[in-house]
């Protein structure tokens, strides 16, 4: 099941019109709150978090992204992230963030 952060609802072709950015407010929480919501309930399942369409992930909100990925993936799924623009990439790898979900693709 593909995932994309952008639009936070499942997504057929991971492409996205639109960019976003997560910063650490009640937008970006909430945001955060409806993936968890829809990531919900699955079992066996390969989720794969796309952050095609994100120019901004404000670092502050990993580990509640952390959260989410963590619960998500006691299904038992596996989660992964992939489609990170470079400058979301940087943020989220000054701390590790991006390590602990698998293989990271990068979007052009």
């Amino acid at each position: 099941m593909k995932v994309l952060l952008a639009e936070a609802q499942p997504h057929e072709t991971g492409f996205s019109p639109f960019t976003w950015s997560f910063k650490s407010n009640l937008a970006g929480f909430s945001r955060l709150a409806l993936l968890a919501s829809q990531l919900g309930g699955h079992v066996l399942e390969d989720i794969e978090l796309s952050l095609d369409g994100v120019e901004w992930f404000d670092a502050n909100l990993c580990a509640p992204l952390g959260a989410v990925l963590y619960q998500a993936g006691r299904g038992p799924n596996s989660v992964s992230v992939t489609d990170v623009p470079p400058r979301v990439a940087d943020i989220l790898s000054r701390n590790g963030f991006l390590s602990h979900y698998g293989r990271l693709v990068y979007c052009v």
